[in-house]
C-alpha cells in the first residue's frame, strides 16, 4: 500500500489517496488549503488505521457500502471506495488495518497523472520550527511556530488536543519577520473570543471556511480546513472561542527559566553539544533519532564544565529517584537531578501530561541509553534492554560451551569404554 499527496487545478486545494501496488484508489480524503497540513491528515491516517475503533461502515443511497477513517476525537480523515458487499468492506477494512501503517510514498513514475502528486515528508521538511505546543486562551488547544524553508517567512497554526490543525495564518504568504509574527498571534488572542470577529463563507466547491478579523475588518486567520458540514465548521470556531472548556489562566501563558528555546538545541541523535554565539555559553541536549530533544541543559561557561554536565547526566540517569515530572504554571515538564537535588537537565514544556510522560518514560526507559539501569560497559552507553540482552547472550555462550564439553567428555568416555570393552574380548 502506498499514498500520493497533491493539488487540483480547478479548487487550488490539496488532497491525499491511499493506494494498492496496483494503483487503485482505496482512501479519498477531504480538502486542505495548506500542503503541510495535508501531510498531516496523512499522518493521522497511518496512525489511526491500526485501531478497528476508528472505522465507522456505512451504505449510501443506492445500497453500496463503505467506510469513514476516523481520529480518536471522531474527526473525519478520508472515505473509502464503495463496495457491493459487506463482506467486501470488512476485508477491505482488515486489509487496510494491515497495510496502511506501514505505507510508503507512491513512487516518482506514478507522477504522470493529472493532478500533480506532492511527496510528503515525513519529518516535516520544508519547516524549521520556532516554538511548539504553545498554550492558548484554553486549555484544549496550542500553537506552534515556524520558519518556511521555501520563502523564508513566518508562520503559525493552532492545534486542537489530537494535533488536528484549526486556524493559520490569515495571508498564506507568511509573515516577513518573527516581530510580525508575535504580533498575529496576539491578534488571534485578542479577536478569537468575539464571536463577531469571525466571518463565515463558502467556497466554489460548496463547502464552508472561515476568516478571523480584527474591529477593522482585516483578516487575522483563517481555518485551515474546509468543511463539508457547516456545523463542523461552527463546531471549530466554538473550540477557536473556548467556548464551554476551561480557561488557562494567566500564568500558563509563560514559563520563565535560564534555558534556550527548544529549537536551539536540534540536532544529532544522542548528545549533541553547541555554543550560543549570542551568550558565548556552551549547551548540551540529549535528542532521538527522529529529531526530538529529550533533555536540553542551561549554559556552561566553558566547553569542560558542559562535558562534566554529560556525564552527571549518565551518572544519575541509571537511577530512578533522580528522575522527576513537574506541572507548574500550567505546563508538564520532567528533569533530571544529582545526588544534591541539583537539577543537570530539563525537558521541553508540555501542554498535555499525556505528552509528556510519553517522551518521559521513553528516555528513562528500558530502551534508553541514559535510562533506568543503563551503564557504560567497554567505553559504550548502553540501555537497560541491551544490557540485559548482553547478559543473556554470554550466558547462552556459556551454556553452549557447557554443553559442548559435556559433550565432548561423554564421547571421550564412550570411546574409553568402547575400547575397554575390545580389550576384554581380545583377552578372552
Amino acid at each position: 500500500m502506498k499514498f500520493r499527496a497533491f493539488r487540483r487545478k480547478k479548487d487550488n486545494l490539496f488532497y491525499f489517496q491511499f493506494l494498492s501496488e496496483k494503483n487503485q484508489i482505496l482512501l479519498n480524503s477531504p480538502s486542505y488549503a495548506d500542503k503541510e497540513l495535508c501531510f498531516n491528515g496523512i499522518r493521522q491516517a497511518i496512525s489511526s488505521s491500526s485501531k478497528i475503533k476508528n472505522y465507522d461502515k456505512n451504505t449510501d443511497d443506492t445500497g453500496n457500502y463503505f467506510f469513514v477513517l476516523k481520529t480518536s476525537k471522531k474527526q473525519e480523515i478520508g472515505r473509502s471506495i464503495k463496495y457491493k458487499s459487506e463482506k467486501e468492506l470488512d476485508l477491505a477494512i482488515a486489509k487496510f488495518m494491515a497495510e496502511a501503517p506501514k505505507a510508503a510514498t507512491r513512487s516518482p513514475e506514478s507522477r504522470t497523472e493529472p493532478d500533480k502528486p506532492e511527496k510528503p515528508s515525513k519529518t516535516k521538511k520544508g519547516r524549521k520550527y520556532l516554538s511548539q505546543n504553545q498554550p492558548y486562551l484554553c486549555n484544549n488547544i496550542s500553537y506552534d511556530t515556524f520558519q518556511s524553508e521555501g520563502n523564508q517567512k513566518y508562520y503559525f497554526v493552532f492545534k486542537d488536543q489530537d494535533e488536528n490543525a484549526i486556524l493559520i495564518n490569515g495571508d498564506v504568504r507568511g509573515f516577513p519577520t518573527t516581530e510580525d509574527l508575535k504580533n498575529g498571534i496576539k491578534a488571534v488572542m485578542e479577536f478569537a473570543p468575539k464571536p463577531k470577529n469571525f466571518e463565515k463563507r463558502i467556497a466554489k466547491n460548496g463547502k464552508h471556511y472561515f476568516l478571523l478579523k480584527n474591529d477593522e475588518g482585516k483578516t487575522v486567520a483563517k481555518s485551515s480546513l474546509f468543511y463539508k458540514l457547516k456545523k463542523d465548521m461552527n463546531a471549530a470556531i466554538k473550540l477557536i472561542q473556548c467556548v464551554g472548556v476551561e480557561m488557562a489562566t494567566p500564568k500558563q501563558q509563560s514559563l520563565v527559566d535560564n534555558y534556550l528555546p527548544i529549537a536551539a538545541y536540534a540536532g544529532p541523535e544522542g548528545f549533541h553539544t553547541f555554543k550560543d554565539e549570542e551568550s558565548g555559553q556552551h549547551y548540551f541536549a540529549f535528542n532521538s533519532a527522529k529529531g526530538k530533544t529529550f533533555l536540553r541543559s542551561e549554559g556552561y561557561k566553558t566547553p569542560t564544565s558542559r562535558d562534566n554536565g554529560i556525564q552527571s547526566v549518565i551518572k544519575n540517569g541509571p537511577n530512578e529517584k533522580r528522575w522527576k515530572t513537574f506541572f507548574e504554571n500550567g505546563l508538564y515538564f520532567y528533569t533530571l537531578r544529582a545526588g544534591n537535588h541539583q537539577e543537570i537537565a530539563r525537558s521541553d514544556y508540555y501542554n498535555d501530561e499525556k505528552g509528556m510522560l510519553k517522551d518521559y518514560n521513553l528516555v528513562k526507559g528500558e530502551s534508553s541509553p541514559i535510562g533506568v539501569g543503563s551503564a557504560v560497559v567497554g567505553g559504550a552507553l548502553m540501555s537497560a534492554l541491551m544490557i540485559k540482552k548482553r547478559k543473556e547472550d554470554q550466558a547462552a555462550k556459556r551454556k553452549a560451551k557447557k554443553e559442548a564439553k559435556r559433550k565432548e567428555e561423554e564421547e571421550a568416555n564412550l570411546a574409553t569404554l568402547a575400547a575397554a570393552k575390545l580389550k576384554a574380548e581380545e583377552d578372552e
